[in-house]
């Protein structure tokens, strides 16, 4: 079977079919390159958007029944985004791939904006973003308007 690495053209768009590939490059030291571009191409659209939040609850264990093709990702499996929103808040704080981490925050509080309303976990949120904007050029300054947008919707 085919992997988005090295399957041709997929249905899901050039972004969704490579989003492996940056964050494994940037596991591996390189520079963030990819992840920018992914976040700015593959994120643009509301469906790369939903499928790429669908991707990471699926990752996280929000969403049954196991997938068996990349194309489940754009199938409407329901999750609620409550673990979801919880390993984004952790992997926002020192994952190397907080810029797609930023990115997906603002989509699934946009999607979700209840998720936001719980105290703690805004609490939460609301700490590492201010860490997370006071380091330097470590985010892109899509992702850094992310963090405000997320930092204004939340309250803090």
């Amino acid at each position: 079977m085919p992997t988005p690495q090295t399957a041709g053209p997929s249905r899901l768009g050039p972004g969704l079919a490579a989003r492996p590939l940056p964050r494994r490059g940037r596991r591996a030291g390189r520079r963030p390159q990819p992840l920018h571009r992914f976040a700015a191409e593959g994120l643009a659209s509301d469906r790369g958007m939903e499928a790429n939040l669908r991707y990471w609850a699926y990752w996280v264990g929000g969403v049954r029944p196991c997938w068996s093709a990349d194309a489940d990702m754009l199938a409407l499996h329901p999750y609620t985004g409550e673990v979801l929103v919880d390993s984004l808040i952790a992997s926002l704080a020192d994952a190397p791939y907080r810029e797609l981490c930023a990115h997906s925050m603002w989509a699934l509080l946009r999607l979700r904006p209840r998720l936001a309303g719980d105290p703690a976990r805004g609490g939460r949120l609301s700490g590492i973003i201010g860490a997370v904007a006071g380091t330097a050029g470590t985010l892109s300054s899509a992702a850094l308007r992310r963090l405000d947008q997320i930092a204004y919707r939340t309250g803090r």
